[in-house]
């Protein structure tokens, strides 16, 4: 019977729990905001690494790095990304 109480005392509290955090009307703002940044590399897109891998080595993961494009400029590319915009000047939203 003490086992049977646990279970459903510890469901309960999970649900309460839930309920909290996930019952709210009240829409939640985003974290995050993205702005776009470039940077001029050197060689062709087609055989440098790829853009997202770039602007990870720079900004690291927190920057959270997504939506890559890649632009063959002469001898070098243009590579941009959406990053979090803490990253950057926060002039031009994603």
């Amino acid at each position: 019977m003490m086992k049977a109480g646990s279970i459903i005392l510890t469901f309960g509290i999970l649900f309460a729990l839930f309920n909290l955090n996930y019952g709210s009307d009240v829409a939640q703002k985003d974290i995050f905001k993205f702005c776009r940044q470039s940077m001029t590399l050197s060689g062709s897109c087609q055989n440098s690494p790829t853009c997202f891998t770039v602007f990870n080595a720079k900004y690291g993961a927190s920057a959270t790095t997504h939506n890559c494009n890649c632009q063959d400029v002469g001898k070098s590319h243009k590579c941009s990304c959406c990053i979090n915009c803490d990253y950057t000047d926060g002039k031009t939203p994603c």
